[in-house]
């Protein structure tokens, strides 16, 4: 069949309709995500003349004429008016196969579909009624403020458009109806090369952007979640900048001393090192520099994630899906003779002895686990497992992190505190001043601009392992790190403060309540 530009006269279309009738235009086609029409079972029959009127319809073949809500999403997309052809899936799938390769034809692809080019942006119109106009200028301006998340949430006669800004959601004014909000999510579908017609079971997809800067185009990786409600689909979508450098160890925020200690550590050539915080906490950038230390060592290093949020060089990265997730990858990795493995979460019981044994028999492993303080994170470790000696001979130990607000340096003020609350937080207290958020034009009103890691490190010793085997009191196993010189998660975030890098209100916000009775 040629792929030249030629179809049946229109009103031949209401008769019996054969694939033989047109002749496929590949440019046209392209006009669709090939995702996208692979798994709706469509495919552009004319030859779309980009540059003439919209007032002529598109001839789209489709498994149903009647349906309305691929109709919609293709005239939304397309931006002109849909004329449906039915045809039959053998022929829907000849043709798809002729204009995208057979291999194309049967399977969809897992990246996202076309890259969206957005352009800085320092408002969000008003005025603005179109659809992808309107996301475009939302995502200009979320990239440009430097947010790490978008967030459309609807409601019953409302829409919120939010931005997490050093870990904090700020409103955005947008004309966003719940109508709008419906077109917005069908265009990230599309963007993403998710199901348009699935409204009933959250989604999750990746969107390429391209980020149209003055300076240089920077090219943004976002993974978008839908998730529905009575009231519609709420929507986030998650910034990563792709390639990006990312931190060293010595970048994290440990202290000098500490930094050495981590060292140390992570160059260890087996055990098992453990991150803890809740999300959003930069365990994955820890653990990511720890990959870093090492990927000039002339190690075969394997990371398994969910999902892969930083392209790292010369390392084996691994995304968990449906099939195999993440102990089914650890167990398939350990057949792949590494030197070095990232669990990114260890979440049953299944993954925990997977990278205990791992660890027992000569691989470095980093995980995370979920826990609020160091000790805590030991101790689920050993609730997940039975063999409590596999825990005490292959963890090394425990880098426990929370992410404070920095202060804005232009406008931070010094703040008064009262003795008892200087007493409180101890001798690093005595004689420091401490500050106070103010905001300013610099700092969007804010009072802060970026944020900084806070840690409790603590590494395994003889003692340590035999306290925790005889289970022994909480307290006495504080009193044993204090002891040998431990700082808590808690007296850290002081010094923090104490240094006017972050402010105590932000202390006391961050600090989960546990780790705050430690410190005092």
């Amino acid at each position: 069949m040629s792929l030249t530009a030629r179809r049946a006269p229109r009103a031949s279309l209401e008769d019996h309709v054969e694939l033989s009738q047109f002749e496929l235009h590949p440019p046209s086609i392209r006009l669709l995500p090939q995702q996208f029409c692979i798994k709706n079972q469509v495919i552009i029959l004319d030859q779309v003349n980009a540059t003439a009127g919209a007032t002529e319809p598109i001839l789209v073949a489709m498994l149903r004429k009647d349906d309305r809500n691929l109709i919609d999403q293709l005239r939304l997309h397309l931006k002109r008016e849909i004329e449906p052809v039915q045809l039959s899936s053998f022929e829907i799938r000849k043709a798809l196969s002729i204009a995208f390769g057979d291999e194309n034809s049967t399977s969809a692809k897992t990246s996202a579909s076309q890259s969206l080019q957005v352009k800085p942006t320092a408002k969000v119109s008003y005025d603005i009624k179109d659809a992808v106009e309107l996301l475009n200028q939302i995502l200009g301006y979320a990239i440009t403020l430097g947010a790490s998340d978008l967030h459309i949430e609807s409601y019953a006669d409302d829409v919120d458009v939010r931005v997490r800004l050093d870990g904090i959601l700020h409103q955005v004014n947008t004309p966003a109806s719940p109508d709008l909000v419906r077109q917005i999510s069908s265009r990230l579908k599309v963007l993403a090369g998710l199901d348009l017609t699935e409204r009933t079971r959250a989604l999750d997809g990746r969107v390429s952007i391209s980020f149209l800067d003055p300076e240089k185009t920077r090219q943004i990786d976002a993974r978008l979640s839908t998730l529905p409600s009575s009231r519609g689909e709420d929507l986030v979508l998650r910034f990563s900048t792709v390639d990006s450098g990312g931190l060293n160890i010595d970048q994290l925020g440990l202290d000098r001393r500490e930094a050495i200690l981590f060292k140390n550590l992570v160059r260890s050539p087996e055990g098992l090192l453990l991150f803890s915080g809740p999300t959003g906490s930069g365990k994955t950038s820890s653990m990511y520099a720890c990959i870093r230390e090492l990927s000039n060592a002339g190690l075969k290093i394997v990371t398994i994630e969910d999902p892969v949020e930083q392209v790292l060089p010369k390392v084996n990265q691994k995304e968990v899906n449906d099939k195999m997730d993440f102990a089914d990858y650890a167990r398939a990795t350990l057949r792949q003779d590494p030197d070095a493995i990232m669990i990114g979460e260890i979440r049953d019981a299944e993954t925990a002895e997977v990278a205990l044994r791992a660890a027992y028999t000569g691989i470095m492993v980093f995980a995370s686990l979920h826990a609020s303080d160091a000790i805590r994170t030991f101790l689920r470790l050993k609730a997940l497992v039975k063999d409590q000696d596999l825990v005490h001979n292959s963890v090394l130990g425990v880098l426990n992190q929370r992410l404070v607000r920095r202060l804005c340096p232009n406008c931070c003020k010094p703040k008064e505190i009262s003795d008892k609350l200087r007493q409180t937080l101890g001798s690093v207290a005595e004689n420091s001043t401490f500050y106070a958020a103010e905001g300013c034009d610099q700092c969007l009103g804010r009072g802060y601009s970026g944020r900084l890691g806070v840690f409790e490190l603590v590494t395994m010793d003889d003692q340590l392992i035999e306290l925790f085997s005889s289970q022994a009191h909480l307290s006495d196993i504080r009193a044993h790190l204090k002891q040998r010189g431990s700082r808590s998660l808690f007296e850290h975030a002081v010094e923090r403060a104490a240094s006017g890098e972050t402010s105590l209100e932000e202390v006391f916000r961050v600090i989960p309540y546990r780790s705050l009775q430690i410190g005092r």
